[in-house]
């Protein structure tokens, strides 16, 4: 019965070739639009798969449990040796080994380069040389060359960063870094090359360099990350059982391996996207198909009215008439079908002999690529099976309300409505109406204490700033010199400092030669330099509030010339006042991001600070301690951490006179000559 409903319903659809045809060729556009627009979403996926995997982070990473979703990783780095060990187990457990391609340790380092007075923010990686062409083959340098083992103070940039700082391969440029114990440090890298890894962001602060010279630079020995590369990116599960396998037995218990794919956001956000782009594809191919074969059958069942009652009049059930036309709109969608898979599978070998469609960059990243269609079985499997089901239930519909209707007059028409809704919802919900909000830029201040913007306000606010300068500043022809003394949570620290009149010169006392630092602070300016840089960087005043320089700042404050008051509030110290204050955005020293409450007291002295985030969130607290108008030591908090507590305390100073000067291109020799008085 089956094989005889089939072979009617091949010589039906045999009877009108050009509809046959024209409806098979829509069913075919169908399957050839789902299967190739499955292949290019697999295809996309697998690239984007191994330019995040390939591209420094690693099929598999091994770091301290806390370290992937702590808001503050660093804080639960690993110390270097403790990964070397892991690595050496990894390596030699054989599951491992037969798909290990290579492994890296790495540690990020974040900073300021500079270049002939250009300056630019930079995401640096400590890394292996020798591995990253197995770890990163994907970011390789445009220009120049790639790093080597026996580098020890060199650095590839991303193209964008290295526009920015006009250098090139063979260049120099200067980073400046805060160290683990909170000081800064800078040290002069050659730019080996220039990379381009693709991403248009990640290329303006790129700058990869080898886990030595990044080590130095932040003078700790803690690391970030174990990353393993494998030969094929589908191992990674398999590799991954077996590397938490080994953590456990050999007792590492504080380490946690995860694989790349938790941790590429990009890479799932991508994949979800094309994902519910392909469902809506596969539903309108699907609702397609259906117009498509509804419309086509519905024709034939308005043309074959007589043939219909006929069949009836015989005794044929309904279901034996309907049950014809589900085979002709079954046969339809197979040929549509077999053709679009045909087709498909031509479109797919072509473009593979081509090399692909080239396609413009992706947003986000300057780089296009090739795209290709990775058509396989779970392809066929879903796309098919939508086709021919869609197919039936197309034909059955009308089919079936033909067979409805009165003998004597057939079928009188047809009509078929399909609707499609999509509802949003608001996943974050919305403010209640009246919610009280707060203008960009605002900073609090302390209770009972409202911010005035009149002219009379802030003329007196300026005049209470340059009247606290100079209180503290140094009679003319004057020079003093004191020691001070810094203990953090990182240890203890030494520095000596040299005032005259408004200037302040700061040498490190207890950092090993060839570390030491010197600072010099002229009203809003100050120069920095160390021992491993062959000439003085000028800071802003705005980069100095990203805590640069903190030494300078905290010993020798100038109010008037750093700081431009918003706000007075009177009041807030006894017989004193808090101003609100910005940063002082001078010409080329990049926008202030910071504001601060300072509070002066009636004699005009610094009492105390607050300092904030653009978003309002308070960042630390500064004491000034005196003694009659003598600066005796400075505390600071950090008030999201309870052991972040920094204590300055000066020595007497030594008074003598003196009219020298400290000319900025000499500050080294002038502070390495302060250490020996």
């Amino acid at each position: 019965m089956i094989v005889e409903t089939l072979r009617l319903a091949a010589a039906s659809l045999a009877r009108n070739p050009r509809r046959t045809l024209l409806t098979a060729g829509a069913l075919a556009n169908a399957v050839v639009g789902g299967l190739l627009f499955y292949g290019f979403t697999r295809h996309s996926y697998f690239g984007l798969a191994e330019t995040f995997a390939r591209g420094g982070n690693g099929h598999v990473q091994i770091a301290d449990a806390d370290w992937f979703d702590a808001p503050a990783p660093e804080r639960h780095r690993v110390e270097r040796t403790r990964l070397e060990a892991a690595r050496a187990a990894l390596a030699a457990d054989p599951v491992i080994a037969a798909h290990l391609a290579g492994s890296s340790v790495r540690r990020q380092v974040m900073g300021m380069l500079t270049s002939g007075g250009r300056t630019g923010v930079f995401v640096g990686v400590g890394t292996e040389p020798d591995a990253e062409p197995i770890i990163a083959p994907v970011t390789t340098p445009v220009t120049g060359r790639a790093l080597t083992g026996a580098d020890t103070a060199a650095v590839v940039l991303g193209v964008s960063l290295g526009a920015r700082l006009e250098v090139g391969a063979g260049d120099f440029t200067t980073a400046l870094v805060t160290t683990d114990r909170g000081l800064t440090n800078a040290m002069d890298l050659e730019v080996a090359g220039l990379a381009k890894s693709g991403a248009e962001e990640l290329d303006r602060s790129l700058a990869t360099m080898p886990l030595e010279t990044a080590l130095s630079l932040v003078d700790g020995t803690t690391v970030d990350v174990l990353v393993l590369a494998l030969d094929e990116t589908g191992d990674t599960d398999l590799v991954l059982d077996a590397a938490r396998r080994v953590l456990a037995a050999q007792g590492y218990d504080e380490l946690a391996a995860e694989p790349w794919y938790t941790r590429a956001t990009y890479y799932q956000a991508v994949r979800a996207l094309y994902d519910r782009i392909f469902g809506v594809f596969e539903a309108l191919m699907a609702l397609v198909t259906v117009l498509s074969l509804s419309h086509a059958v519905a024709a034939v069942v308005a043309e074959r009215k007589a043939e219909i009652a006929m069949l009836r009049v015989v005794g044929l059930r309904r279901r034996d008439v309907a049950g014809l036309f589900v085979a002709e709109g079954a046969l339809l969608g197979l040929l549509g079908a077999v053709a679009g898979v045909g087709i498909a599978e031509v479109i797919r070998v072509v473009t593979e002999r081509m090399g692909g469609i080239p396609m413009p960059p992706p947003p986000g990243y300057s780089v296009g690529y090739a795209a290709m269609f990775a058509i396989d079985g779970l392809g066929y499997a879903i796309v098919l099976p939508v086709t021919m089901v869609a197919a039936v239930l197309a034909a059955a519909l009308p089919a079936w309300r033909a067979t409805r209707g009165e003998l004597s007059r057939g079928l009188a028409g047809l009509v078929a409505l399909f609707v499609v809704g999509a509802w949003a919802t608001d996943a974050w919900g919305a403010p209640p109406n009246g919610t009280a909000g707060t203008a960009a830029g605002a900073v609090p201040l302390p209770a009972g204490s409202v911010p005035t913007a009149s002219a009379a306000d802030l003329a007196a606010a300026t005049a209470l700033l340059r009247g606290a300068d100079a209180a503290t500043a140094l009679p003319a022809g004057q020079r003093c010199v004191l020691d001070v003394t810094i203990t953090d949570p990182a240890g203890v620290t030494g520095w000596r400092v040299a005032r005259t009149g408004t200037d302040a010169l700061v040498v490190s006392s207890t950092l090993a030669a060839g570390r030491r630092q010197a600072v010099l602070q002229r009203g809003a300016d100050t120069w920095f330099q160390t021992e491993a840089m062959r000439a003085p960087m000028r800071v802003g005043a705005a980069q100095r509030l990203t805590g640069q320089l903190s030494v300078g700042d905290l010993l020798a404050p100038r109010l008037g010339d750093v700081w431009d008051p918003v706000g007075l509030a009177r009041g807030a110290q006894p017989n004193g006042a808090t101003i609100t204050v910005t940063a002082n955005a001078r010409p080329g020293a990049g926008a202030a991001w910071a504001s601060a409450d300072l509070d002066l007291d009636a004699s005009g002295l610094l009492r105390g600070g607050r300092f904030y985030a653009p978003s309002g969130k308070l960042l630390r607290t500064a004491t000034w301690r005196w003694e009659g108008r003598a600066l005796r030591g400075v505390d600071v908090l950090d008030p999201t951490r309870a052991d972040a507590h920094t204590v300055v305390a000066l020595s007497t100073p030594r008074c003598a006179a003196s009219a020298a000067a400290v000319a900025p291109e000499t500050l080294l020799a002038a502070g390495l000559a302060l250490l020996g008085e």
